[in-house]
């Protein structure tokens, strides 16, 4: 799941939290600041099975969660996946 418009002390502990209750997590990684650490919005939680991902989607989507955010969640494919569709997308261009 790509998860965004989260507040600057968001961390990975909080996201375990947020979102372990509904499903096994794979993995949950804060995208910080190098120089600050702060949280720069954004996050990538990992479930170990689709369906987990689907109620976490159903549930915390627009969440009201700290400083009066909205917290906002959409399905995001493995990288490779990505690469793969977007290479073959790029095959049916037709450029003429």
């Amino acid at each position: 799941l790509y998860v965004k418009n989260l507040p600057p002390e968001t961390n990975e502990l909080w996201l375990y939290r947020t979102f372990a209750p509904i499903g096994p997590l794979i993995s949950c990684k804060v995208h910080a600041d190098p120089a600050s650490g702060a949280c720069k919005g954004v996050a990538f939680v990992n479930y170990a099975d689709t369906a987990s991902a689907l109620r976490a989607l159903q549930q915390l989507h627009g969440k009201a969660i700290a400083g009066g955010r909205i917290m906002h969640i959409s399905l995001q494919a493995p990288r490779a996946v990505r690469a793969a569709a977007q290479q073959a997308a790029a095959q049916h261009i037709y450029m003429g």
